[in-house]
């Protein structure tokens, strides 16, 4: 779930225009972020530099919102949080539903800063010639393991800890797949000794069990020594599974290239990281495992694949996809897969409707609409043909945008609404300088 469910004190006209603004950029920003911790923002032609003034348009905009309408997070938001540790915060991590008191703002900075600080060292790192991407994914298995055990001290299941990094990966909140998958696979190693929460805990903490957010944040952690898959961690490693799986069907159910490609990072971002699992986790795979292994490894060479294809393409957008998967689908047909089952285990990422030949591409599958832009390439005149809330989402740091839709606005008689957004011209213009 994407946290975009937000309620109001008050809604003056042209509340509900922000909001779905706010929504939008919180969207595009989960995107990148997983495409970033997945294979990397230079993949999609994008740096991580002109993330940053979109981050602080993102942050400025929900603390506007709050301090004049009262924006705040709807009770039935089942979304991790990862708080970006400061002093005197009681939690660490969990999810929103238990923090009615989290605000949007402190949600959006706790995500864009761990960001920044990853992409940081990470440039650090390759400049003083040290080996960048191991050392990414250790700092975020750390991070993301104490976050994990810190849920599972709260909720006394020690099973929960991995549910909760599967929710922090397909929500975008994951700054590093592999690191993610680290931390999965030491859990799972753990429990072949841990029958509670408490001793979950215990063993990676040198057998204490932290008392406050120092603690929880500072303490050395001990890493179990591998260990044979434990029976008791089968419907762990089922939920894996299935959950990646669950997360592909949900994106070939999609009606446009925008919400497809959402939803096929959300399912490529796990399916990346229980492979890692499959492979670190045990020497030799169980029978069941072994081909489960196989296809996600398949599935995630298509989406890398995929992504490669994009920087290529040629207008309409899908019409590369479309046609190399027309093509797989006829191979796949010829060496005996008569149903499509086995190619739509192993290969399809776009809707099986897309398959059909005799169906052309609709206006909503030809070019990528305002929460893929940023990513996705763009045609000419794209931000034109969208409407002026869309065109901001899209292009957010261009402060013509924002007094675009200021004026709009106002000729609707939407006067805060219109002031609002005439302020965000200003926050973006500052990003400039």
């Amino acid at each position: 779930m994407i946290p975009t469910a937000w309620r109001v004190r008050q809604a003056p006209a042209g509340a509900e225009v922000l909001v779905e603004v706010l929504a939008g950029l919180t969207k595009e920003a989960l995107l990148a972020g997983a495409c970033a911790a997945t294979l990397g923002l230079h993949r999609f032609g994008v740096r991580f530099e002109d993330r940053r003034a979109r981050h602080a348009v993102l942050v400025r905009l929900a603390e506007g919102l709050e301090q004049t309408i009262g924006l705040r997070f709807d009770g039935s938001m089942d979304v991790p949080f990862l708080r970006f540790a400061r002093e005197g915060e009681g939690e660490l991590s969990g999810y929103l539903t238990r923090r009615s008191d989290y605000l949007p703002s402190a949600w959006a900075t706790d995500l864009l800063v761990r960001w920044d600080v990853q992409e940081t060292l990470t440039e650090s790192w390759r400049a003083s010639g040290d080996d960048a991407d191991a050392n990414s994914r250790v700092l975020e298995s750390a991070r993301l393991l104490r976050a994990a055990l810190h849920h599972a001290a709260r909720t006394g299941e020690p099973t929960s800890a991995v549910g909760y990094l599967v929710d922090v990966v397909t929500t975008g909140l994951c700054r590093d797949v592999r690191g993610a998958a680290r931390a999965v696979t030491l859990l799972l190693w753990a429990l072949a000794g841990a029958d509670t929460a408490e001793t979950l805990v215990r063993a990676f903490f040198g057998g204490r069990l932290p008392d406050s957010l120092h603690a929880w944040t500072t303490v050395p952690l001990t890493e179990p020594a591998p260990a044979a898959l434990p029976r008791r961690a089968g419907p762990t490693v089922r939920m894996l599974v299935e959950r990646s799986f669950g997360l592909l069907d949900d994106a070939r159910r999609t009606d446009g290239a925008d919400p497809w490609f959402m939803a096929l990072t959300r399912a490529a971002s796990l399916i990346q990281c229980v492979t890692y699992v499959l492979r670190w986790v045990a020497t030799r795979l169980p029978l069941g495992l072994a081909p489960v292994y196989g296809q996600l490894c398949e599935l995630d060479a298509h989406y890398s694949a995929l992504v490669a294809g994009f920087r290529v393409a040629r207008p309409p957008l899908m019409s590369g996809p479309v046609r190399h998967a027309r093509t797989m689908a006829a191979a796949f047909h010829a060496a005996g897969d008569t149903t499509g089952d086995r190619f739509a285990r192993e290969a399809l990422l776009i809707p099986r409707a897309l398959l059909d030949e005799h169906a052309p591409l609709t206006d909503a599958w030809r070019e990528p609409g305002c929460h893929t832009a940023t990513l996705l390439p763009r045609p000419p005149g794209l931000l034109d043909r969208l409407t002026l809330r869309q065109a901001v989402v899209a292009d957010a740091a261009d402060p013509a945008r924002w007094r675009a839709l200021a004026a709009d606005l106002d000729a609707q008689g939407s006067t805060w609404a219109a002031q609002v957004s005439a302020s965000m011209a200003g926050v973006a213009e500052a990003q400039a300088h």
